[in-house]
């Protein structure tokens, strides 16, 4: 038994990408959290892979459809542009431009709206969830193929690390400009405008706010208090 499951572990690291190989001694995959450990590995080099594999595909299947056109299709997520004239799309325009800062020259190319499937069970969990807030989340242009079809992860490892100052979590701003400087692309910026449920929150001025580390465990989230709030007129 121990020489299959040796076989079976050499097959698996030459198959699956490994940097410490060189320097650190390969264990046998013979426990249970082990095993586990290494299935969340595949899944997030899937993440990875995705966007790439996708593109590829567009492009291979160019002759025969629009590669923008093989791209949405592929997406579990419903994409539409917001009409300029619909209250929606003047709502916020409004608002991003009341935001304008003089050292920043920027316009609104387009708006779209995006919205991914839920299971019954995560609908639920999502409802039942109290306060909810409209909230803005500033990405790069490479991620957004990812979010499109997963949904804003954890960690996800095919996105740059933004950093952390109140600790782990995926992290939403109440002003454009804030989200809005986290955003990233050469001419092009991308802001996600997400419906948040906050649910119990803790609120604090500093990132290194005690209460975060006594109270994390009685929150559903955390809400850094800065300087600057939203213009509500």
């Amino acid at each position: 038994m121990i020489n299959t499951v040796c076989n079976l572990c050499n097959e698996y690291y030459e198959l699956i990408p490994w940097t410490e190989y060189a320097y650190e001694k390969l264990d046998i995959l013979t426990e249970e959290h082990s095993v586990n450990n290494e299935l969340k590995n595949i899944d997030q080099i899937f993440e990875i892979d995705f966007p790439i594999w996708l593109v590829y595909a567009a492009y291979y299947n160019s002759v025969k459809v629009n590669p923008y056109d093989y791209i949405f299709d592929s997406l579990p997520c419903n994409l539409s542009v917001v009409d300029d004239r619909s209250d929606t799309y003047k709502l916020i325009h409004a608002y991003v431009n009341s935001e304008k800062s003089p050292n920043k020259d920027f316009y609104i190319g387009n708006i779209y709206e995006f919205n991914l499937p839920k299971s019954e069970a995560e609908e639920k969990s999502f409802n039942n969830m109290k306060n909810h807030w409209m909230l803005w989340h500033g990405t790069h242009s490479q991620n957004l193929l990812s979010i499109m079809n997963d949904g804003l992860k954890l960690f996800p490892h095919n996105a740059s690390n933004q950093g952390s100052m109140f600790g782990n979590g995926i992290y939403f701003a109440d002003t454009f400009n804030k989200a809005e400087a986290y955003s990233g692309g050469l001419d092009t910026h991308y802001v996600l405008l997400c419906e948040v449920a906050l649910g119990r929150c803790l609120n604090t001025m500093i990132m290194a706010d005690s209460k975060i580390k006594q109270n994390e465990l009685q929150c559903d989230s955390v809400w850094g208090l800065g300087k600057k709030t939203p213009n509500y007129a």
